[in-house]
């Protein structure tokens, strides 16, 4: 990843956060970039997943901890986010190296997304979320899984296994509906 991609996706979030918000995008979505942490804590992460594919672990990894300690947000560089990634909170949210999460994911505080620990994880093992997904607060996604295109994962949600696109996860294991 070049830092002018890197550049990019930090200007299509902030896009995005300015629809979102109905304000209009500018350099003042900039300025108020600095003063949001949920926004701050994705460009640091952006800064961070940027060093780390250049080849500066170290440099990637002070950014991770500066970002901890700020936003008590956990983000892996090696975790692969897509374009418009919006955090609500930035508190609490934990993504594992092994998640690769699409285009257009919101989360809200105190969510993880990782592969485990669990007995036998494998480094292989991936935590796909799909394009389009909104995961509500408290929500875990843990394990070797795919979350698709769409999903909505509600407050408390734990996802242990795949769910299809366009779901609706409401609660605990077992306790979803189906495609709407």
């Amino acid at each position: 990843m070049t830092l002018r991609q890197t550049l990019r996706l930090i200007a299509g979030d902030t896009r995005e956060r300015a629809r979102l918000a109905e304000r209009p995008y500018g350099p003042l979505a900039y300025v108020k970039l600095l003063l949001n942490p949920p926004a701050l804590a994705v460009v640091l992460y952006r800064l961070q997943h940027w060093l780390h594919t250049s080849g500066w672990p170290g440099s990637a990894e002070g950014l991770r901890r500066l970002n901890l300690v700020l936003f008590t947000t956990d983000i892996a560089s090696a975790a692969v986010i897509g374009e418009h990634f919006i955090l609500y909170h930035a508190n609490g949210i934990n993504i594992g190296a092994g998640a690769r999460l699409g285009n257009n994911v919101h989360l809200v505080h105190h969510s993880t997304v990782a592969t485990g620990p669990r007995p036998g994880e494998r480094p292989s093992d991936r935590v796909i979320i799909g394009d389009d997904v909104v995961m509500g607060c408290g929500v875990r996604v843990v394990g070797d899984l795919t979350v698709g295109t769409g999903a909505f994962l509600g407050a408390g949600a734990v996802v242990t296994e795949s769910i299809p696109d366009y779901s609706f996860y409401l609660a605990g294991p077992g306790e979803h509906e189906g495609e709407t």
